[in-house]
């Protein structure tokens, strides 16, 4: 009888999904991969835990607004906020 993973991939690890036979990883979940967000999420729960890591990163970003990218960034921040109010409805 074949195990129901579709329920398993939201219950479980990534420690344990990584376990997992080839052919279970090698699937194809569509849209919205439940693996690909639980993934994400643990990663991103990770950084946000790791205070010296954030501030580092903080640090990293002042800089970069700062220094030479500064315009860049900012011009392509513009960028991307015209995107979003043109989408057709």
């Amino acid at each position: 009888m074949p195990r129901d993973t579709a329920s398993d991939e939201t219950t479980r690890s990534p420690a344990a999904r990584k376990r997992t036979s080839a052919k279970e990883q090698t699937r194809n979940e569509g849209e919205g991969s439940r693996s690909a967000d639980e993934d994400y999420r643990a990663g991103l729960e990770a950084f946000e835990s790791d205070e010296e890591r954030v501030e580092r990163a903080a640090r990293e970003a002042a800089r970069a607004s700062d220094g030479e990218e500064g315009a860049e960034l900012r011009e392509a921040e513009q960028k991307g906020k015209q995107k979003g109010h043109e989408r057709p409805h």
